[in-house]
């Protein structure tokens, strides 16, 4: 048996599919570099796909395979993926291309059997169908997926994509490759209806295996950053009680100094009596915000600082964050100022080492800003930004989502960008009246 369905109706539905999961990633190019692109993609697969159908079977799967290498070099010279996501985006394309080709053609003859010669009739019915179908198709896939995230696809989880791929390939073509199995058949539309019915079913399973991972996916981001947020507290609730111990001592300390600046000592030792009275002081005045949380927090984060040679300047009205939660105080600023003094420890340059901080009103939003000297570009992220040497897999990127997943608690955006060596974290939240 031979393949009734024109091979260039095939190559133009993969094609159409693989579009409806360019349109849902983030591109390379825009306007006509992307047009042209697509269009080559486009002839490349018409082409293929028209060497297959009658000369033999091993020539029809080696140009099988080949189309499938050509959706993936679509999306390779179209969208910004690991190679790993373009492969099991590339089948997901070629398996739905391959059901709505079927399906178009089985409709098409079982409605207009007798007008096939009608070329204007048969030109338009396939558009309305892809056009339907491939919508449908691109709603589906951007309900799974953003347009700017990574699908960390694993290697198992790429083989056995392909092994669905494969096997659905075999037992819908199967009266195409051998007429003499119990699963065969000698009658076209019987054929040709298997061949309809398997490839939805594959695509369906396809589509289930994204959900599924999807859900997996998400639930381990959760659960990340709920510990990130756990750990950002418990650590609020560590520095609480150490400066609490700390200005308890530092009442004694005073009275031990101003004995002895009664006894007679060398200058030295009275220089060095004023440096400590003036280090001890800082535990105490340094951070005095009007909020209780975020002067815990800063002066936590500025010993941390100081340890690691990091200036940190920080000017806030601590009074504006009457209205969070304090685990939601916690989760912002905490993690922000993690994510800077994480990145200003890979500058080797110790004289380099800044972190200003700021958070104030600014008519009706609250605006918290986080600034740090970045040697390294920042690259996107799941629509978030984070150093090249940390994906969203990473702290960085799981605090970053930490951040965002707080601000837009109580309705508010933030935003990470990098110019000129300087990352800046900008945080706006409609004040509550």
């Amino acid at each position: 048996m031979v393949l009734s369905i024109p091979s260039t109706l095939i190559a133009v539905a993969q094609w159409c599919s693989c579009m409806a999961i360019v349109m849902n990633r983030k591109r390379r190019f825009h306007g006509w570099r992307e047009a042209v692109i697509c269009a080559v993609c486009l002839a490349a697969q018409c082409l293929t796909i028209a060497s297959f159908p009658h000369v033999n079977r091993l020539v029809w799967i080696i140009a099988v395979l080949t189309s499938i290498l050509l959706i993936d070099l679509t999306l390779f010279c179209c969208c910004i993926l690991p190679w790993r996501d373009i492969c099991y985006l590339g089948l997901h394309a070629y398996l739905f291309g391959e059901f709505i080709s079927t399906l178009e053609w089985q409709c098409y003859t079982f409605y207009f059997s007798g007008s096939s010669d009608q070329i204007g009739l048969r030109i338009a019915f396939m558009l309305l169908v892809y056009l339907i179908l491939c919508t449908v198709f691109f709603m589906l896939m951007r309900r799974q997926m953003r347009p700017e995230t990574m699908l960390d696809i694993s290697s198992a989880e790429l083989v056995s994509t392909t092994l669905i791929v494969a096997g659905v390939f075999i037992l819908s073509n199967l009266s195409l490759i051998n007429e003499s199995t119990p699963f065969s058949s000698n009658y076209e539309a019987e054929a040709s209806t298997l061949r309809t019915m398997v490839s939805m079913g594959g695509a369906a399973m396809l589509y289930a295996h994204l959900i599924q991972r999807t859900q997996i996916r998400t639930q381990r981001e959760l659960d990340a950053v709920q510990q990130i947020l756990e750990n950002q507290y418990r650590q609020y609730e560590q520095s609480k009680a150490a400066i609490e111990l700390i200005n308890y001592r530092y009442h004694d300390l005073k009275q031990q100094i101003a004995v002895l600046r009664e006894e007679k000592n060398p200058k030295k030792r009275a220089d060095y009596l004023d440096q400590m009275e003036q280090e001890i002081r800082q535990y105490v005045a340094q951070n005095k915000t009007g909020n209780s949380v975020l002067d815990t927090l800063l002066t936590g984060k500025s010993t941390v600082c100081e340890k690691k040679n990091i200036t940190f300047n920080c000017v806030a009205d601590g009074t504006l964050l009457s209205f969070m939660d304090v685990m939601d105080i916690c989760s912002i600023v905490g993690n922000a100022l993690d994510n800077a003094i994480e990145s200003e420890l890979r500058v080797e340059d110790t004289q380099k080492r800044l972190i200003h901080a700021a958070i104030f009103q600014q008519k009706e939003f609250l605006i918290l800003r986080f600034e740090n000297y970045a040697e390294e570009e920042v690259v996107q992220q799941d629509g978030l930004k984070s150093s090249e040497k940390n994906t969203e897999t990473g702290f960085q990127g799981y605090r970053l989502k930490s951040i965002r997943h707080t601000v837009e608690k109580y309705d508010g955006a933030m935003n990470l960008q990098w110019k000129d060596h300087w990352a800046e974290l900008k945080i706006l939240i409609p004040l509550r009246k």
